[in-house]
């Protein structure tokens, strides 16, 4: 048997109007390139780097060629992860490990291939990918945004972090996910209620982040462009005074969505195959593979190719809640990226 962990990441770019003016560059790379980029020139450090590598060559790997579930950019995605593993690809044999942190990398890549191409086809057949992305997108605040509601939030509990944490991490036990369907975005996926007694400057921030959406491309190509940037700064300009005058439930509605978001941005995908029928140790690469079952909440998935037929089962993995102390020292890591310079 193969099993395969991936850590993916997260698959979208900032879309917040809160983004701080300096940090825009979330807009155009997805947060995974940006650090990449800070941690080949020093500015950051991974935590899974030993204590000898001052610095780590870039990934060449993108989350969104894997998010986005076109099977060509999928097969992009871990080719690419084969090349640079780093902490987002592990594969073991059995229960030895092969390839990434924590083994000796051989020579391997020809022979895996043809486990790849099975993952590819698996990853492009179950909705894993999508229900996850869905989640992402719950974060329509950015670190940044979510750094000022959390501000706000403490100043609401008369400075106390103490307190402002302990609302937020007691989490409603009546919780649950939306029926899940490709085409809910952001907060409309979102397992926690709205404030009960509502909140205009929350409906207010809300609208502002839809109309910042179509825009926002257009924007972008003319940046550096001094109209573009003013229209920008008028919005982000509305949106904190949104957040300075938010609610106590507001705020907690919004950083729960954020700090969930930011767990399913944190997760393992983990997929287990085994062969059903007889296989050579080599599994060959130019097979064409097929999912004939996907997988069942009490049955594994079957993926065949000609005669030889597969066993699978997908899962996500390390996906703790976040504690929302994390949000005390968010603000200055944020700072890192404006280090940040486009290759």
């Amino acid at each position: 048997c193969w099993s395969i962990e991936i850590k993916p990441k997260a698959g979208y770019r900032a879309t917040s109007p809160l983004v701080s003016p300096r940090r825009r560059a979330k807009y155009r790379f997805p947060r995974f390139q940006i650090l990449q980029q800070l941690a080949w020139e020093g500015h950051i450090r991974k935590g899974w780097m030993s204590s000898s590598q001052r610095r780590i060559p870039p990934s060449l790997y993108s989350p969104l060629d894997l998010f986005s579930m076109d099977i060509t950019r999928i097969h992009r995605a871990l080719q690419d992860l084969l090349k640079t593993p780093q902490n987002n690809l592990k594969i073991w044999r059995d229960e030895t490990q092969i390839l990434g942190v924590g083994c000796e990398t051989k020579d391997i890549h020809h022979n895996m291939q043809g486990i790849l191409s099975i993952v590819q086809e698996i990853l492009w057949t179950e909705d894993l990918l999508p229900r996850i992305k869905q989640l992402q997108t719950l974060d329509i605040l950015d670190a940044d945004g979510a750094v000022l509601v959390y501000e706000h939030l403490v100043r609401l509990c008369n400075g106390s972090n103490n307190l402002a944490e302990s609302l937020l991490d007691d989490i409603p036990q009546d919780l649950c996910l939306p029926h899940w369907h490709h085409q809910k975005q952001h907060l409309e996926a979102s397992p926690f209620h709205l404030p009960p007694n509502g909140c205009h400057s929350l409906d207010r921030l809300l609208e502002l982040y839809h109309r910042f959406q179509e825009p926002l491309s257009v924007w972008l190509s003319d940046l550096p462009g001094n109209s573009s940037e003013k229209k920008m700064d008028s919005i982000q300009k509305a949106c904190v005074e949104c957040v300075l005058s938010l609610s106590e439930d507001a705020c907690l509605y919004l950083l729960r969505n954020w700090l969930l978001s930011l767990v399913m941005c944190d997760v393992s995908v983990f997929v287990t195959i085994c062969p059903q029928t007889e296989t050579l140790g080599v599994v060959p690469h130019e097979r064409t593979w097929k999912v004939v079952q996907r997988q069942q909440e009490a049955a594994p998935g079957i993926i065949t190719s000609g005669e030889v037929s597969w066993r699978y089962t997908i899962k996500v993995v390390d996906c703790e809640r976040k504690p929302s102390r994390k949000l005390q020292g968010r603000g200055k890591a944020e700072e890192a990226i404006e280090l940040f310079v486009p290759p």
